[in-house]
Parts: C-alpha cells; sequence; structure tokens
C-alpha cells in the first residue's frame, strides 16, 4: 500500500492521514508534506508483512496524540524519516509514538524534532544525521534495546531526557555536551567529540564508557572541584542490573583534548580527575593528549597517568609537574602526597 499526499492535508476534528492495512497485505509507504490534526496528524497501521515507512517532508502537528504514530505486529519494522523541510511535533501529545513493533527513526539536516518521543516495545533507533534535536523532551524507549545516535549535529542534551535507553552513540562529525545522569552505554566513535556537563560540568553514566579510536573527549579545567570547576566523567555500575558496567575502555589513539577555561590556569601539583570509573581498560600511554590550550607556565609540564582511588575505583588523572625534577623522584613524592597507591600507565606530555 503506498499513501503519498503532495500538498497540504489537515484533520479538522481527527486524523490528518489515516491509513490501515490488515495481515494480508505487505509493505506500506506513507509520503507526506503539510500535515495538521486535533488528534494524530499521521496514524498509520501496518499489519501486513512487510516494513511500515513513513517520509516527511514538511510540518506536521497532531495537537493532541502524536505528530506520528505508527503501529506494527510486535516483530515488523517502522521506519520513518524525516527529511529537510520537516518538522514534526505533538502537541500535548507524543512527536513520534510507536507501538511495540521495532523502529527507526531518522532525522536528517534541515529537519526537526519538538516534543517528546515514545517507542514503546521493541528494538529501537532514534538517529539525528544532522538533524535539530533542541525541541526533544524526552526520548523514552519503552521495554526492548534501545539507541540514540548523534551523527553530524552539535549541541547540548541533559542524561534526564533519555529514558529507557540502553545506548548512547557520539558518532562521526557530531560535538555533544551530556549533562546529569546517564543510564546507558555511551560510545563515542572517532570523529565525535564527547563534553561532560555545561563548561564545565559533571557527566555520570549508569553504565559502560567506550572512546573509540579517533574519539575525542573535551575537558575544560576552571578550578579544582572536579564535576563543579572542571569537567568530570563517572562510570558506575548500576548493581540491581545482571551485566556488569562501570568500565571506561579507552581505545589506542583517542584524543583527549584539555582546555583551560574562565582564566584559570593550573599552578605546580594541580591534579585533576578527568574520568573516573570502577574500572578503566586501556594504555594511558596509546592515548593522545592535546595540551595546546591548556598551556602552563614556563618550567611546567603536564603527566598523565591511570590511578588508583579509595573505595577500588580508578581515575584518568591528569597533573601539573615542575619540568626539571627527575621524573622518578617526582613520582615517589606524588605518591606519598596524594595516597595514590597503583597506576596503571603514566605519560608525560
Amino acid at each position: 500500500m503506498n499513501v503519498t499526499a503532495t500538498g497540504a492535508v489537515s484533520g479538522t476534528n481527527f486524523i490528518g492521514i489515516d491509513a490501515y492495512q490488515d495481515a494480508s497485505g505487505g509493505s506500506m509507504t506513507i509520503a507526506a508534506g503539510d500535515i495538521t490534526s486535533n488528534y494524530s496528524a499521521i496514524y498509520v497501521r501496518n499489519y501486513g508483512s512487510g516494513a511500515l515507512t513513513v517520509t516527511v517532508n514538511g510540518t506536521v502537528n497532531g495537537a493532541n496524540v502524536a505528530g506520528i504514530q505508527a503501529r506494527t505486529f510486535a516483530a515488523n519494522q517502522s521506519n520513518i524519516t524525516l527529511n529537510t523541510g520537516a518538522s514534526v511535533s505533538g502537541g500535548t501529545g507524543s512527536a513520534i509514538l510507536n507501538n511495540d513493533g521495532n523502529s527507526t527513526t531518522t532525522v536528517n539536516a534541515g529537519a526537526s524534532v519538538t516534543g517528546s518521543f515514545n517507542l514503546n516495545g521493541g528494538t529501537d533507533e532514534v538517529i539525528f544525521d544532522g538533524g535539530d534535536f533542541s525541541g526533544v523532551t524526552t526520548i523514552n524507549g519503552g521495554s526492548g534495546t534501545d539507541n540514540v545516535t548523534f551523527r553530524n549535529v552539535t549541541g547540548n542534551v541533559s542524561g534526564g531526557t533519555m529514558v529507557n535507553i540502553e545506548g548512547v552513540i557520539v558518532d562521526t562529525g557530531s560535538d555533544i555536551s551530556i549533562n546529569g545522569t546517564v543510564e546507558a552505554n555511551v560510545a563515542v566513535n572517532g570523529g565525535g567529540q564527547l563534553s561532560a556537563g555545561s563548561s564545565p560540568g559533571l557527566l555520570s553514566i549508569v553504565g559502560n564508557l567506550d572512546l573509540g579510536v579517533g574519539s575525542t573527549t573535551l575537558v575544560e579545567l576552571g578550578g579544582l572541584l572536579g564535576g563543579t570547576n572542571y569537567d568530570q566523567i563517572d562510570v558506575s555500575d548500576d548493581l540491581g542490573t545482571g551485566p556488569i558496567e562501570g568500565i571506561a575502555t579507552l581505545a589506542a589513539g583517542a584524543i583527549i583534548d584539555v582546555d583551560f577555561f574562565g582564566g584559570f590556569v593550573a599552578g605546580i601539583g594541580d591534579k585533576f580527575d578527568i574520568i573516573i570509573a570502577d574500572d578503566i581498560v586501556g594504555d594511558v600511554g596509546t592515548l593522545i593528549f592535546d595540551f595546546s590550550d591548556a598551556a602552563l607556565a614556563f618550567g611546567l609540564d603536564w603527566t598523565a597517568s591511570i590511578v588508583s582511588l579509595e573505595g577500588g575505583r580508578e581515575s584518568l588523572q591528569i597533573v601539573a609537574i615542575s619540568e626539571p625534577a627527575p621524573l622518578a623522584t617526582f613520582l615517589t613524592g606524588l605518591l606519598g602526597l596524594f595516597g595514590i597507591g597503583r597506576k596503571k600507565g603514566l605519560i608525560k606530555a
């Protein structure tokens, strides 16, 4: 079944586009421009054997239920694509509403979503590929395994915006700042940049963190209090779930970009726990540190190491040291001064 609306459609008292296909059918394709309704602007149900595809190129607003409401059988697939010029909102309801079927929603460059995603059961993917997510209030994945991917976009997002999401992916071309707590695994791929909080701030990850080859983690240093004066990422386990979490995996070639913020300049002995986790996997000597915007006074230099903290947790820690001091002598004094029990690696900037 194919439904194409080339002009403006208004559902004054009910639905803008209402399409239904029973089990005898196959795939279903909906193409829409400007659609408005006091209920759901687009309400499509495919109970046939094929996928449900919805493509939007205009303004879609469902005032009281959803901009787009899609329903399939639990094992079937819905694909929603918002192209340039698309703007989807749900008024007091959801912008995107899916039932227990699997779904993939892609918001391309020049498209935007205002309101919430309510995806219910199934395996769901939400991909912002250049699209505007600044108006998104909540992405609720419901049950199943659900991911949110940021690609070719720049912006800030609250961790609390993403509910029942298992994976957050910062992909190529993205510069994403996440503030607050994310109860999901977070992965930063090559060409993607992640920063904590809001210049500076704290990102708490209840799950795992994976920094891939060529990924960038931006760390702003504006003082000595982690999560408040300087960026800090805290990765921890949710003991109430089965999987072992709280692991930060730092791939060889991952970039740590350290910048001073708000006029602050570090002095000798200043230390910063920039990533804290239950376990840090990786060799600090294979990371790429960019201290070009965190230049120290003459005679000082940076060191970076993975050290043990109280309670058995670990930290990727950077410290400002005196350049002329012999490295072995300095390390001995530093371990005693700060009570650091174990180091998994050390690199001198």
